[in-house]
């Protein structure tokens, strides 16, 4: 059976086949007035924990002029104390969290100034494979970067969370605006996406946001994952209803990036892959005492007691999955393939329906693959 079929879908759908390499690149002066104009809405968010000691970095940047910021939520979650450093230099406090969204790794945030220019949302309907992007944001602290990219495929994990991948453009080519000057201060560009990047506007040729920076992969090519910005609408839609910033102590502590972020969890992943199913179950049941209500953690559970044909096992875990997030296809047809390993042809069936609701393609594999599973 292959990962989708069994329900865990670690890697996602990704589309591979990339468009025209005839790419609308922009021109030195058309990308550094670019810059000029949306430089001052985005800013370096420097994390300090409990001594006041500076432990971590990221990008924010302005979504409205009353001071309300868009970051990755594992970058605000980091710490006890952030300040939004702006381009010029200035700090300002962040007073708290308006929304979030712990599944889409993102929050707004309040900061003091309220004089700042806020970035354009725009819309990601319209971006396809090969749509050029540029992503300003401050990785290694570098702030201020510019690098451009394509939109290189879309992914979604775990059937909770679609990303739009983008590959960074290679630093050869663009010689001739590396050494360019804002407002008398250098500005890197086409630098590779780093550690720092997470919570860069990922912007379309105009300007407008169409996503945001949330992780990083490195291989052949460096690979931004974004969240799209219709997720940044929704939280300051949600935040308009909000009267208070609340602390940042207040955050959700359990989402799904800690989950692919924590060490554990990427442990058990790894002895997943090399099939040792006996270590990889030992993890992951640790994994679910620190993530006791987190639907992946129970879907990924799930699926190594299928490996180990402990189907009963299995078919706990992947309803307390479903239990979890009605919503999660791969639950419910890890829960239809473990019943049927038991002869539960019924109960089988009945996950399959909910399969159907939810992801009907997946369904039909699950059909094609177990004739015996067609409602």
């Amino acid at each position: 059976m292959n990962w989708r079929l069994l329900g865990l879908v670690l890697a996602g759908s990704v589309c591979l086949a990339f468009a025209s390499r005839v790419r609308a690149e922009m021109s030195a002066d058309e990308l550094m007035s670019l810059a000029r104009r949306i430089r001052p809405g985005v800013m370096l968010m420097i994390v300090f924990d409990d001594s006041g000691r500076s432990i971590a970095s990221g990008t924010g940047f302005i979504v409205s002029g009353d001071g309300k910021l868009i970051t990755n939520r594992h970058v605000a979650n980091a710490g006890s104390r952030i300040v939004a450093k702006s381009p010029s230099g200035r700090q300002y406090r962040v007073l708290g969290a308006l929304a979030e969204d712990s599944d889409q790794d993102l929050v707004l945030l309040q900061i003091e100034n309220r004089d700042l220019p806020p970035l354009t949302l725009g819309s990601s309907d319209d971006i396809r494979v090969g749509t050029p992007i540029i992503m300003i944001g401050n990785p290694l602290e570098m702030e201020s970067t510019v690098q451009e990219g394509m939109v290189s495929g879309f992914r979604q994990f775990l059937g909770t969370r679609r990303w739009i991948e983008i590959t960074a453009a290679v630093a050869t080519g663009r010689k001739d605006i590396n050494q360019q000057m804002i407002h008398g201060q250098g500005l890197q560009v086409v630098t590779a996406v780093a550690p720092g990047s997470s919570g860069s506007p990922v912007l379309d040729s105009s300007g407008k946001v169409v996503g945001v920076v949330t992780a990083v992969e490195r291989g052949k090519q460096v690979t931004a994952l974004a969240i799209p910005v219709e997720v940044v609408k929704e939280l300051v839609s949600r935040a308009a209803r909000v009267e208070e910033p609340k602390p940042l102590g207040g955050l959700t502590q359990r989402g799904w990036n800690d989950l692919s972020t924590d060490a554990g969890f990427g442990a058990a992943v790894k002895a997943y892959k090399e099939r040792d199913f006996e270590d990889a179950e030992r993890l992951a049941k640790a994994v679910i005492a620190r993530f006791p209500d987190s639907a992946p953690a129970h879907l990924f559970l799930g699926q190594v007691y299928l490996q180990r044909r402990s189907y009963a096992e299995a078919a706990n875990s992947f309803e307390r999955a479903a239990q979890l997030n009605r919503d999660l296809a791969p639950a419910w047809a890890g829960l239809a393939v473990a019943e049927a390993q038991q002869g539960l042809r019924d109960r089988a069936r009945d996950a399959v329906r909910e399969v159907q609701k939810r992801d009907p393609a997946l369904a039909k594999e699950l059909i094609v693959s177990i004739p015996a599973l067609a409602p």
